[in-house]
């Protein structure tokens, strides 16, 4: 593929993704296979820990092949929180038991995250968290779903910026990841559908080549939450 970079609009390829082969292998194909690419946009599901653990086992392996940067979807402030957690353990082998513990956690996303997070950290590779408020969090000053998907933009494109050397992972929710407007996920918690850009049209539309891999859980639009936790469960 050739890199468009700069020009008026990028291209977008999505990739079908496995979550039950290596991750090692899977993403350093993919990366490999575009050379020219420079963001890799894996779809999360936010209760999958498969998906997690898939970018953990692969991460270490796509830097060999030029990848500097893992972005996900926390806010910044939560990198305190993971500091706070590792610093409060008693006894050596405790995080592991946390990291297990909280992938089993399908029905409390955030426990998912935390053990992505965790895992990761635990390795000695610190993902750079591009994300902000949740625009349903119900604070005061909450940011709109524009506010978010531009930030996130931003937040990527801040990192194309510093070195044309530079390429990413990013591990996002599914509506961000791919190319096209936010979509409502659950039949039985629909989340508002706004009408705005995702992350990847933002990458396109500034010139950005993306890969997207997809997963069968991102891709299950219309179920029920207990739907989901099944198939997640497969």
């Amino acid at each position: 593929m050739e890199h468009m970079f700069g020009t008026s609009t990028g291209a977008s390829v999505t990739r079908e993704g496995d979550s039950r082969i290596r991750g090692s292998e899977m993403l350093r194909e993919i990366v490999r296979e575009n050379p020219d690419v420079r963001v890799f946009m894996v779809q999360d599901c936010h209760p999958s820990a498969r998906i997690k653990r898939f970018v953990v086992k692969g991460i270490e392996a796509v830097k060999e092949e030029g990848i500097t940067h893992y972005c996900i979807e926390l806010p910044a402030n939560y990198g305190q929180r993971y500091d706070n957690l590792i610093q409060g353990l008693e006894r050596p082998g405790e995080i592991r038991e946390i990291i297990a513990d909280f992938y089993k956690c399908m029905g409390a996303p955030q426990l998912v995250y935390d053990a992505h997070v965790l895992e990761l950290m635990h390795m000695g590779s610190v993902p750079k968290m591009v994300g902000i408020e949740h625009p349903d969090s119900g604070t005061r000053n909450a940011p709109t779903a524009d506010d978010r998907e531009r930030h996130m933009f931003s937040g990527i494109r801040e990192i194309l910026e510093e070195s044309p050397g530079n390429r990413v992972v990013a591990l996002l929710g599914g509506s961000h990841a791919k190319d096209g407007n936010l979509l409502a996920t659950f039949r039985d918690n629909p989340s508002l559908d706004w009408k705005v850009p995702s992350v990847t049209s933002r990458l396109i539309a500034s010139g950005i080549d993306v890969v997207t891999i997809s997963f069968p859980e991102t891709r299950a639009e219309g179920l029920t939450q207990q739907e989901l936790f099944d198939m997640i469960r497969k």
